[in-house]
């Protein structure tokens, strides 16, 4: 939506038959809108974002789901293990913080139950352990 307002101001701009403020009233945008079109036309002749300073990720899109792949593989793998086999297969020098900021950002955790509740003596009770293969814990009173 923003970019077609800033497209529409664009192409009064070429006109030139109008006024900047009447263009702004025009297109429901502020002035600051339209001088900034008008900069950016002038400079670049195109409206596309331009890419901004700063420093490049290293997790890619690609390397984000080679991630998930080696956790949905091996849940139980160590951060360290995962950013020495980056290194290894991909040359990608990517920090133990990085991979642990990536994994929590994709919603995924590296906590991962090891066993179950432990059983105090005053529940032993109350309760016995059914089946090893289920789990499940039947009540005797």
């Amino acid at each position: 939506m923003q970019q077609a307002k800033r497209q529409e101001v664009s192409e009064l701009l070429k006109l030139k038959t109008t006024t900047i403020k009447s263009i702004g009233k025009r297109c429901g945008v502020s002035l600051k809108t339209v001088y900034n079109v008008e900069a950016t036309v002038s400079d670049s002749k195109n409206l596309k974002h331009r890419k901004g300073a700063g420093r490049p990720m290293k997790m890619s899109k690609n390397n984000k789901i080679s991630l998930a792949a080696k956790l949905q593989k091996n849940p139980r793998v160590s951060v360290r293990r995962i950013a020495s086999e980056f290194q290894v297969t991909q040359g990608l020098d990517i920090s133990r913080e990085s991979i642990r900021r990536t994994i929590k950002s994709m919603g995924l955790s590296k906590k991962v139950p090891i066993r179950g509740p432990g059983i105090t003596p005053r529940m032993r009770k109350y309760v016995s352990i059914g089946p090893r293969k289920t789990g499940v814990l039947t009540g005797t009173r």
